[in-house]
């Protein structure tokens, strides 16, 4: 083993298992579970309810680069307030979920600069560099790479799209049958 692994940490047995954990997350990530649509209904506030603060900022900086405010829509991630969302859904996956979409941020936090050339973190980097970070993933030559970047633009673009926040700038007038209201 490399010197420099066994200081971090890293033996083959906790790489295949974080990889597993990732490839999970993004295969859960594909399907539309009732807690995914539960979730994403309700409101959310800025409290964190999985991922830690650093792990959410970088889950605001890949939002933002993949639904940008003033991109196509008038309204972008972070006006309604994607990454907060995204985190609670990941909570109501479970414990799996949570660590497999922390392992893909960092991968993305800690590798993607370099991605580019750059040994820099993806959330420092500017909005142009983070478009270019992406689009290396999306077509490395590393699967799990091309793995992590699908699930998390999927994941992105699902949860911006049911957010009831984006309906009026993307021209849906919502469910054609609404809930029962209540009659106070």
């Amino acid at each position: 083993m490399n010197p420099s692994h066994a200081a971090l940490g890293l033996t083959r047995r906790v790489l295949f298992r974080r990889t597993l954990q990732v490839a999970g997350a993004i295969a859960v990530w594909r399907v539309t579970p009732p807690a995914a649509r539960t979730a994403l209904a309700t409101e959310v506030d800025s409290t964190s309810f999985a991922l830690g603060a650093r792990e959410l900022s970088i889950l605001e900086a890949v939002a933002e680069t993949i639904v940008p405010s003033g991109g196509p829509f008038a309204v972008g991630a972070r006006e309604v307030g994607l990454a907060t969302r995204l985190d609670r859904l990941a909570q109501a996956q479970g414990p799996d979920v949570v660590q497999g979409l922390r392992g893909a941020l960092w991968l993305v936090e800690l590798g993607g600069g370099l991605s580019i050339g750059r040994a820099a973190r993806f959330s420092s980097l500017s909005a142009e560099e983070r478009e270019r970070v992406l689009a290396a993933l999306s077509t490395s030559r590393i699967a799990l790479a091309r793995d992590v970047f699908t699930g998390l633009k999927q994941l992105t673009v699902f949860g911006f799209y049911a957010a009831e926040a984006s309906w009026p700038a993307t021209g849906y007038d919502g469910p054609w049958v609404r809930g029962k209201e209540s009659r106070a």
